[in-house]
């Protein structure tokens, strides 16, 4: 459950911007983006100061479940809604990293269970929370390698032109160079003829040169095949990953009576 929470997790974070350009960009107004970054960072430190509040009252086990079973039911929910309903959308958004971040502070209190309980059933004079901390942290490390690699990998394949798309009469060119542009003569003005050609040909001069505004906006339109598949990632991956936890979590008996004996032992001896 741990590795798998730590791919979701590293996942969400690095493709976080792709998911907010891709399906959001351009199609809401920039307060309303602003708001959503705002709230997807600074909600999940809300939601986990909240819930090691909730800690003692209701268990780490149940908290975690609780929600393994949020993030299947809004990524259900926003799979049947579909791509176009925007709020939705950027609703999610904030929920998925909510759900996430959640899920993987409190994993950290679970493993410390764990370690209790393996002092207690295996009768050690000295717990071991160092080693088992370490070797989850080893584990994790794959989901954490994993989670980028994989999303980026799914993202070029969804991409019109990849590195594999590129047929031999491609000719590949510079961010905002256009050919069909002429070039000024150095001694017959310089900039000041550059402006006014720009200004004549309706383009706008960039970072890398003259970008006209075709080029603007097919840098910020997002074809519906990129954008559909890229939904389809946002929803799709939380969907599995979290039924594979939920079925996992399930298996876990560290919890209620059991725990609670655990923690009493501990308690005595210290």
């Amino acid at each position: 459950v741990n590795v798998i929470q730590c791919f979701h997790c590293h996942f969400n974070s690095s493709l976080f911007p792709i998911f907010l350009t891709v399906l959001l960009g351009g199609r809401v107004s920039r307060m309303t983006t602003l708001s959503i970054v705002v709230a997807s960072f600074l909600l999940p430190h809300a939601n986990n100061m909240l819930l090691l509040q909730w800690v003692p009252m209701f268990g780490v086990h149940f908290l975690i479940g609780s929600l393994l079973l949020a993030k299947l039911c809004s990524a259900g929910v926003i799979m049947q809604l579909g791509e176009e309903w925007m709020a939705a959308t950027a609703i999610y958004l904030a929920l998925n990293r909510i759900t996430t971040e959640g899920v993987c502070k409190l994993m950290d209190l679970a493993i410390s269970d764990l370690a209790d309980e393996d002092f207690v059933v295996n009768k050690r004079k000295q717990p071991l929370p160092a080693l088992i901390f370490g070797s989850f942290s080893f584990l994790a490390r794959i989901g954490q390698s994993l989670g980028p690699i994989i999303g980026f990998w799914l993202i070029s394949s969804l991409s019109e032109r990849n590195p594999g798309n590129f047929s031999s009469t491609d000719t590949p060119t510079i961010p905002g160079e256009n050919p069909g542009i002429p070039e000024t003569n150095p001694g017959s003005g310089g900039s000041a003829d550059l402006l006014k050609m720009a200004k004549e040909s309706k383009i706008s001069l960039g970072l890398w040169g003259p970008v006209l505004d075709s080029d603007i906006v097919n840098a910020t339109t997002t074809n519906d095949k990129l954008r559909s598949g890229v939904y389809n990632l946002l929803v799709w991956i939380p969907l599995l990953v979290s039924i594979i936890q939920i079925v996992a979590w399930a298996q876990v008996t560290l919890r209620g009576e059991h725990l609670k004996q655990i923690k009493n032992v501990v308690l005595s001896v210290a």
